[in-house]
């Protein structure tokens, strides 16, 4: 079963609540799907029912709530809703028979698993984080400055790195023009989820080694960081592609500020 933490909170009552009436569904198909004499043609019906009405109301909740704050992340997370919403009425189009029902549904309740934590633990819950910590809503930070410092060498010079190749990304879709420009944009999008994901084993180790209360919470965030990084949609990127990159970079840069102020101090205390 799937719990509702801390770490998912946003501090708006209407939409926390949404986001833990999502795992209840998603806890509840996953019981259903547990029981040898389920019916999945109803079970599937029902669970594609149920995610079309919460996307209905949700996602228009949560973006007019980050409208409202000027959340710099708001282009990402519309993209992410759309994919959401296509998928569910994609699957919703397709007729549900015997044959078919048990392998859609469960397919669809991995889905729902998955966004439970790299939707709502990656991205939801940075949602009003300048609200929590101070930093700007209105100037996405372009360096990495003392106060992001854990005090612990190897942490902040591979923090300082992955700020490095985030803004050599950036200056390189500055001046997007060319299949080259973008080209290289991608190569160093592929070199920095390997970074960063090394860099965060190491900080996951460590922490285990220390027997860090925050872990779990770390190992979620840097998931869904990477995922963030590994799923570019190059098809999106081709229509329009530098307006899509200048915001996935401000969201990197906007994340890891976020989480060095939100959840990175929780290194040094152990």
């Amino acid at each position: 079963m799937y719990t509702f933490t801390d770490d998912c909170l946003i501090g708006h009552e209407t939409i926390d609540n949404e986001h833990r009436h999502l795992f209840a569904m998603v806890n509840e198909a996953a019981e259903a799907a547990e029981n040898p004499d389920s019916n999945f043609e109803e079970l599937l019906s029902g669970f594609l029912r149920e995610l079309s009405e919460y996307a209905s109301y949700h996602f228009e909740h949560e973006e007019n709530y980050m409208k409202e704050i000027n959340d710099p992340e708001l282009p990402l997370q519309q993209i992410e809703h759309n994919g959401f919403i296509r998928l569910i009425k994609r699957e919703s189009l397709n007729e549900i028979n015997r044959e078919n029902a048990r392998k859609r549904f469960e397919d669809l309740l991995g889905f729902g698993e998955k966004w439970l934590y790299h939707h709502i633990k990656g991205s939801d819950a940075l949602i009003g984080t300048g609200r929590r910590t101070g930093l700007s809503l209105f100037e996405v930070p372009m360096t990495f400055s003392d106060k992001y410092l854990t005090n612990i060498d190897f942490v902040d010079k591979g923090n300082r790195r992955i700020f490095e190749k985030i803004q050599a990304i950036s200056e390189t879709t500055g001046i997007l023009g060319t299949d080259e420009h973008l080209s290289e944009v991608m190569k160093e999008l592929l070199e920095l989820k390997k970074m960063t994901a090394e860099h965060f084993t190491a900080i996951e180790n460590y922490l285990s080694g220390m027997g860090n209360a925050a872990l779990l919470q770390h190992k979620k965030h840097h998931e869904a960081f990477v995922e963030k990084v590994a799923s570019v949609d190059i098809d999106y990127v081709g229509k329009d592609r530098r307006e899509y990159l200048e915001d996935l970079t401000d969201f990197l840069l906007y994340w890891f500020s976020s989480n060095m102020l939100l959840i990175g101090k929780t290194i040094e205390n152990g």
